[in-house]
């Protein structure tokens, strides 16, 4: 046993059951979520970066309560917030579905890729991607080979899903004090 270990248990036997109030706790980086262990994730990342290069894609995928996997395990009444459960693993799947994606070279060899999962205001998940390749994009010519941002012009699923999610629409936190103002978001219309 380890002397830090061997210290922990001799002041849990002292102290009777008695919790020490005042006594500072100092969790170790093996704790997922502690200071220590986001501060090692963090350092991680910058050596990755500085041994491989910056990343050349950053990629955000967003979970949205509408998926049809989310939907079929609602009861009649229920909101997606009713079952984070059901969420987690939902965005978790398509989540390996996307990081599955990425790895295959679909725009040339990968360096690494680095995911960082986070929870918004409203409770979904929220996947921040970034991704290095080895012969990234040069001209303009490749990155709109990649990178599309267009409605799609023939009517189906696709194109709904695109205005219904991607296009923003005024409401009245636009517009806090006065209707007849400009969106604070720069929206035109």
């Amino acid at each position: 046993m380890r002397a830090s270990q061997r210290e922990l248990c001799e002041t849990l036997a002292n102290n009777s059951g008695q919790p020490a109030v005042g006594v500072r706790v100092v969790l170790p980086s093996s704790v997922p979520g502690s200071p220590r262990h986001l501060r090692r994730l963090r350092i991680d990342c910058l050596e990755l970066a500085r041994r491989k290069g910056p990343p050349t894609f950053f990629i955000a995928l967003t979970c949205n309560p509408y998926w049809p996997e989310i939907q079929a395990a609602l009861l009649p009444g229920q909101s997606a917030a009713d079952r984070p459960d059901v969420v987690v693993r939902v965005f978790h799947a398509r989540l390996l579905d996307m990081i599955a994606f990425l790895k295959t070279d679909f725009c040339g060899r990968r360096r690494c890729i680095i995911r960082v999962i986070e929870y918004q205001m409203r409770g979904l998940p929220h996947a921040h991607i970034a991704l290095a390749v080895e012969n990234p994009p040069s001209s303009a010519e490749e990155i709109d080979a990649l990178i599309s941002c267009e409605v799609p012009a023939e009517p189906g699923p696709l194109r709904d899903c695109v205005l219904r999610h991607m296009i923003h629409r005024c409401t009245s936190a636009c517009h806090p004090h006065d209707p007849d103002q400009e969106c604070i978001k720069g929206c035109p219309w």
